[in-house]
Parts: C-alpha cells; sequence; structure tokens
C-alpha cells in the first residue's frame, strides 16, 4: 500500500508435518515510510531546519518545532 514498506516475513502453515496436499501461506510485516519535511525560512533565522514524520501520522501527534525569527516580520505559519 502506498506510504508503507512492505516486507516478507516468514511462511506458515497449518500443519506441522505435511503428508498431503497444504497451502503455505506467505506471512508479510508492513512498516510505514518516514519522509522528510523541510521548512523554508522565506529569510527567516532560527527555528526547525526539518522534521521526520511516519506516513499518515495524525495531525495532533506532529513533532514540536521551534519558529524562525525575521527582524521586522511577524511570524504567520507555514503553507
Amino acid at each position: 500500500a502506498t506510504g508503507y514498506t512492505t516486507t516478507f516475513s516468514s511462511w506458515s502453515s497449518t500443519s506441522g508435518t505435511i503428508t498431503g496436499d497444504t497451502t503455505i501461506t506467505a506471512n508479510f510485516s508492513r512498516t510505514a515510510n518516514t519522509y522528510k519535511i523541510t521548512f523554508n525560512k522565506n529569510g527567516g533565522s532560527g527555528g526547525t531546519d526539518s522534521v521526520d514524520i511516519a506516513y499518515n501520522t495524525p495531525k495532533g501527534s506532529y513533532p514540536s518545532i521551534t519558529l524562525p525569527t525575521r527582524l521586522g516580520y511577524t511570524f504567520n505559519g507555514y503553507y
């Protein structure tokens, strides 16, 4: 699925010993991809340069950032 890395982990079967027709199933693990978000300070200085956020992280769970400053301006947010 988009946003995730899927990795083969093992094979499994419903029986311990194969004595006839059987089905063996592939098992996979899924890990959310991590993306680097880089902040354009638009002439400002200081503040957080970038953060790493996993795919599908809820908005309220984003990492905290330090805001940049710029003489003569009020920071109004990133868009």
